[in-house]
């Protein structure tokens, strides 16, 4: 019969693992801290009858605000990009020699983006009924 040795995992990188999943899935937090998938399920079935109601939608609360943040990374990392192209767009040798359809569809499409961007950041009026 073969026996296995289970690995020991010090006291510190359990609680940095156990810290992590406040705002990481529990695969993201094996693969960060080189431990099986499997032992994070075992532990966060351990420790949630510790968990109280109270605790758990607060972490709700946590990731909803990690979501948002990482939004609104992706949101800036986007408009940067934007910008970039804009001004890679409107160098008058890159515009030379563009074919003059492509040119509409580029306008037309930059053109859009922009209104819709600006409509979205007009503050919204509310009904008064």
């Amino acid at each position: 019969m073969m026996t296995t040795t289970r690995a020991v995992i010090p006291d510190d990188v359990k609680a940095a693992a156990m810290a992590d999943l406040v705002l990481l899935s529990p695969s993201a937090v094996a693969a960060k801290h080189g431990i099986k998938r499997a032992t994070i399920y075992k532990w966060l079935e351990r420790e949630k009858p510790l968990i109280g109601p109270d605790a758990l939608s607060n972490v709700v609360e946590l990731k909803k605000g990690r979501i948002g943040a990482l939004a609104m990374e992706y949101l800036e990392a986007n408009l940067n990009a934007q910008i970039a192209q804009a001004y890679v767009t409107s160098d008058p040798n890159y515009i030379n020699r563009q074919p003059a359809g492509e040119l509409a569809i580029l306008h037309g499409v930059l053109a859009d983006k922009s209104i819709r961007l600006l409509e979205a950041l007009q503050p919204r009026e509310r009904d008064t009924d």
